[in-house]
């Protein structure tokens, strides 16, 4: 009967429907489909959207939180993956579930909150909130411990200092408490301190329009080759030199002292491209690893960064080098100084150095001792050594004339 009822004869199979080809269906829905576009009332219904001129999606908290020029540092897989994000490159998929998608998401959702966070007036936030609840004890004890870090750095005192300085400190009826105070925590003080400032010199780098670099080698306790890396710049009429870093350098050649230049001047709140455009002088001295114009430090510089790059170089290097050069000349010049040097390192050995006292007491002369006559104030050092010669150099002849 229902067969009958549906038109078909007792021995008539029902049709089968017929299966379009992929290539056709896609071909029909291209022919109909309609062009994807930004609805205007999108931007209302999600506030964080940004839509760019090519009409690409992008999400203001991911970016800020996630992205390229995001503060944090941190280096978690989760947030690697994160950084990746269609929204934080750039999604090209027109849909509104998948802006409602994205906004469900936890990674958008915890990007929110921390941009929620940063932005908030001061004194809203629940972070700060939570500090001011805090023993004012406490904050005046850290407040102590952090000025005792600072001093240790800006005078130049090692680290071991810390612990003294906290006990001197207790004898004068200041309440430092019991944690703290120790080398490791004197560390994190000063880490803490260096990144203050280096985000106060980040501020002042983005509102400048050029920089120059300025470096020197130099080599620490361990005869390892440093870069030491300077950088000046002007804003508003007002000219600034500010400490990078002093960098190991892996070998002390161009490339060696290049790279450590790059590692000091990458700072992580300038984009790379950005602190690259804004280079246009290198200061440094006048030695040809970094003036060679084939393979010198400037050269590289011409060659990876931009071929406008000035080289200034050291003027008191380039005066330096100049009065070796001319005193080459003189044949006095040079057997003053090698007897110069020669006394210096004699008299650093401690029997020379006590039979020279013993002379120095026979002579009735004040004693006065032969320095090195090299130094960073090449001129200055030089008169002095001659002057310390010429007066207990009575005293220096009867000591040399003796069996030494």
């Amino acid at each position: 009967m229902l067969r009958q009822w549906c038109g078909l004869t007792p021995n008539q199979p029902p049709e089968k429907k017929k299966k379009m080809d992929l290539k056709e269906v896609n071909k029909a829905y291209d022919a109909t489909k309609r062009k994807r576009s930004v609805v205007p009332a999108w931007k209302a219904e999600f506030p964080w959207l940004i839509v760019d001129e090519s009409e690409t999606l992008f999400c203001l908290p991911c970016q800020t939180v996630y992205g390229p020029h995001a503060e944090t540092r941190q280096q978690r897989d989760i947030f690697r993956k994160r950084s990746q994000g269609s929204f934080v490159k750039g999604c090209q998929n027109l849909k509104h579930d998948t802006l409602v998608c994205h906004q469900r998401s936890d990674g958008h959702k915890e990007a929110q909150e921390k941009y929620e966070a940063r932005n908030k007036k001061k004194g809203e936030s629940i972070a700060e909130k939570t500090i001011e609840t805090l023993n004012t004890k406490v904050f005046q004890k850290l407040k102590i411990l952090f000025i005792n870090a600072h001093a240790l750095a800006m005078h130049c005192r090692p680290v071991s200092d810390f612990k003294w300085m906290c006990e001197m400190d207790e004898k004068k009826g200041l309440d430092l408490g019991s944690t703290y105070r120790n080398e490791k925590s004197c560390k994190e003080f000063l880490v803490a301190i260096a990144e203050i400032t280096r985000l106060a010199i980040e501020d002042k780098v983005k509102s400048a329009k050029f920089i120059t670099i300025m470096s020197d080698g130099s080599t620490d306790v361990s005869a390892t080759e440093q870069e030491i890396v300077y950088l000046h710049f002007a804003v508003d009429g007002k000219t600034h030199c500010n400490f990078l870093g002093l960098v190991q350098c892996d070998k002390p050649d161009a490339n060696g002292i290049y790279d450590a230049i790059m590692q000091a001047v990458k700072l992580p709140g300038i984009p790379k491209e950005e602190m690259m455009k804004k280079i246009v002088g290198f200061a440094g001295d006048g030695a040809a690893v970094n003036t060679g114009k084939k393979a010198g430090v400037i050269a590289l510089m011409r060659e990876r960064i931009s071929g406008d790059i000035l080289m200034v170089q050291c003027m008191a290097h380039r005066v330096e080098l100049a009065f070796k050069e001319a005193m080459k000349q003189a044949s006095l010049f040079i057997k003053v100084y090698v007897l110069l040097d020669a006394l210096y390192k004699l008299y650093r050995i401690p029997k020379q150095a006590a039979g020279l006292k013993a002379a120095f007491s026979t002579t009735n002369i004040s004693k006065i001792w032969p320095v090195r006559v090299g130094g960073t104030r090449w001129v200055s050092h030089t008169h002095t050594a001659l002057q310390n010669m010429l007066r207990g150099y009575r005293a220096i002849v009867l000591h040399l004339s003796q069996d030494i």
